[in-house]
C-alpha cells in the first residue's frame, strides 16, 4: 500500500470508495433513528458525528448547478420529469423525527460550510458534516463550532465540526 504523501496537498493518495445517494443515505438513517431516544425504556445518551453528504434541515438550498450533472445525481432528487431538483434531505429530515437535535439550530447559530472549497468541481459552499445529539444530550450542548482555518482546509476537503457538552448534573 503507497502511504506517501502528496506534498502539494497534505493528503494521503485517493482511495476509491462507495459514494452513496439519497435512498442509501435515508436506509442508514432508518437504521440510526433506533438511537433517537430509549432503548428498552432506558435513556440513551447519543452523539452521532460524520459526513452525512446532506445539508442541514434548515440550511439554505446550494447552487448546484454550478455542480457538474455527474455529481449532482449524489445530492439531489430527480423530480418526475428527469431534472434534477432540490437537495435530497430525506435522511437529516428522518433524523430529527427521531430524536437528533442540530446544535446549531439550538443555539441559534447559522450553520458555517463544512465543504465545497476543495476541487473546483464540487465549489459549492455547503454542511455536508454533522455533529446531532439526541433528546437526552441537546440540552447539555453549551456551544457548536466549525474549525475554518488555512491548516484545516488543507487538511482535507471537509472542516472538523466540534461540540461542547456539559457534564449533566448530578
Amino acid at each position: 500500500m503507497n502511504t506517501n504523501r502528496d506534498p502539494g496537498r497534505n493528503q494521503l493518495p485517493h482511495r476509491p470508495r462507495l459514494l452513496v445517494g439519497g435512498a442509501q443515505r435515508l436506509a442508514e438513517a432508518q437504521w440510526l433513528t433506533t438511537y433517537g431516544d430509549t432503548w428498552h425504556g432506558d435513556p440513551q445518551r447519543v452523539v452521532l458525528a460524520g459526513d452525512l453528504n446532506t445539508i442541514g434541515q434548515h440550511d439554505p438550498e446550494p447552487d448546484w448547478f454550478r455542480v457538474p450533472a455527474s455529481r449532482r445525481s449524489r445530492h439531489c432528487h430527480l423530480t418526475p420529469g428527469g431534472a434534477f431538483g432540490d437537495t435530497d434531505r430525506r435522511a437529516i429530515q428522518l433524523l430529527a423525527k427521531a430524536g437528533f437535535h442540530d446544535p446549531f439550530d439550538v443555539l441559534g447559530q447559522a450553520p458555517p460550510r463544512t465543504t465545497g472549497y476543495w476541487r473546483p468541481e464540487e465549489a459549492v459552499e455547503r454542511r455536508s458534516d454533522f455533529i446531532l445529539a439526541n433528546w437526552h444530550v441537546v440540552d447539555h450542548v453549551t456551544a457548536a463550532d466549525v474549525h475554518d482555518t488555512e491548516a484545516t482546509r488543507a487538511l482535507s476537503g471537509h472542516l472538523p465540526v466540534v461540540l461542547d457538552i456539559a457534564p449533566p448534573a448530578r
